[in-house]
Order: structure tokens, then sequence, then C-alpha cells
């Protein structure tokens, strides 16, 4: 008979300070692009903080969590640009 050996069981990874953090970022950026109207110029700039910081969270959450792959910087990153073009274009009308 072949006894199979568990393996220690893994202490799981509280995300909430992690999304917590995504919240604070996010509603400072929202609260800086708010504050910042009507000059443009600024909230191009607080779109672009958004931007950078959403990419940096998704990396350093996925390193911690379930493993980092480069699918997910690319998903990250997609949505980043994709939100940043819409945003920057919504800004000229």
């Amino acid at each position: 008979m072949i006894k199979n050996k568990k393996k220690p069981a893994q202490k799981k990874y509280d995300s909430m300070p992690d999304y917590l953090l995504l919240l604070l970022g996010g509603g400072l950026g929202f609260a800086g692009f708010i504050m910042s109207w009507p000059q443009t110029s600024n909230q191009q700039l607080w779109i672009l903080y958004l931007a950078v910081f959403y990419v940096l969270w998704g990396i350093v959450h996925h390193a911690r969590t379930d493993g980092l792959q480069a699918k997910v910087i690319a998903e990250y990153v997609g949505v980043a640009i994709l939100l940043t073009a819409t945003l920057t274009m919504a800004l000229q009308y």
C-alpha cells in the first residue's frame, strides 16, 4: 500500500490590504482628476498616474498571490492603455 504524503498546508495570502491600497490609490487619482478640472493637461497627468499605478499594483499583487505571468502583465498593460486612450480622447470633447 502506498501512502500519499500530505503537503503541509500553505498559509492563505490575505489580499485585503492589496485591495485597500488599490482603492486608496484609485481614489487619490480620481480625486486629483476631478479637482484639476478644467485644466486638461493636469487631468492627463492624473490619467497617466492612474494607468501606471494600476499596472504596478497588478504586478505586485499577482507576484504576492498566485505567481506572476507574462499574460497577466500584458492584460494589465492592455487595460491601462485602453482606458488611458479612452479618457484622454474624452477630454478633447
